[in-house]
């Protein structure tokens, strides 16, 4: 009667579920049933107001502090950065870079040098969708340029284009608008695509000074009158 009453009781532990959080319950009587009332834990509406814009949900826009502007509309506006999104960036490339490129042979002083060729060394990127729009010359390392090239920039100051003359050079100031510059940049993906070559468009009219100034060496100038200054 033993052995059959302990291998009951050893079944029915066996085959009972084990304990786990899902069937474990409170002592009878522990919690009791919250009772909601009226006007206890939000009432009728849930502290959402009975009309206006907190009942509907309609909150405001962020930004808004209350009246009939937001505060970005409350104050005059500043003049400093009139304009800013409209500004052209140029990515600066020293002299004594472009002559290290030259000596370590990623440069071909024999060809023109230009955007497509500072692009093909895959040490710059241009992205024109951040209004980057060519390259500038910078000075640094002109005392030590010996290199005889045809270079075609954005912009260059006037000591630079001294520097790229003095050694029998020829440096040319250029516009490229958005999508010429996207085939400048890299042709063969842009062949890929399958889209006609796009006519290359002038510059605006807050450069359009600069690209026909002989002193800049603007394409759009006078040939003759860049001899000029070219010899002065």
């Amino acid at each position: 009667m033993t052995s059959s009453g302990v291998d009951k009781a050893l079944s029915l532990v066996r085959n009972l579920p084990r304990i786990s959080f899902n069937n474990l319950r409170d002592s009878v009587g522990k919690r009791k049933p919250r009772e909601r009332c009226r006007g206890r834990y939000g009432g009728k509406t849930h502290g959402c107001g009975q009309k206006g814009s907190e009942q509907r949900q309609a909150y405001m826009r962020l930004g808004h502090g209350g009246g009939q502007n937001p505060f970005y509309m409350r104050f005059s506006k500043e003049p400093y950065y009139k304009g800013w999104h409209l500004q052209r960036e140029y990515l600066p490339i020293s002299l004594h870079r472009i002559q290290m490129l030259i000596d370590t042979g990623r440069l071909n002083p024999e060809e023109p040098i230009d955007v497509t060729q500072i692009c093909n060394t895959k040490l710059f990127k241009l992205d024109p969708r951040k209004k980057q729009y060519g390259f500038q010359i910078t000075d640094e390392g002109a005392d030590c340029f010996d290199a005889k090239i045809n270079l075609e920039v954005q912009y260059a100051p006037e000591h630079v284009i001294a520097a790229v003359e003095k050694n029998g050079g020829i440096i040319t100031t250029a516009f490229y608008d958005a999508m010429s510059l996207q085939a400048a940049v890299d042709p063969e993906a842009f062949f890929n695509r399958g889209v006609p070559i796009p006519k290359r468009m002038l510059p605006p009219h807050d450069a359009l000074v600069q690209y026909s100034d002989p002193k800049q060496r603007g394409y759009l100038a006078d040939p003759d009158k860049i001899a000029e200054e070219r010899f002065i």
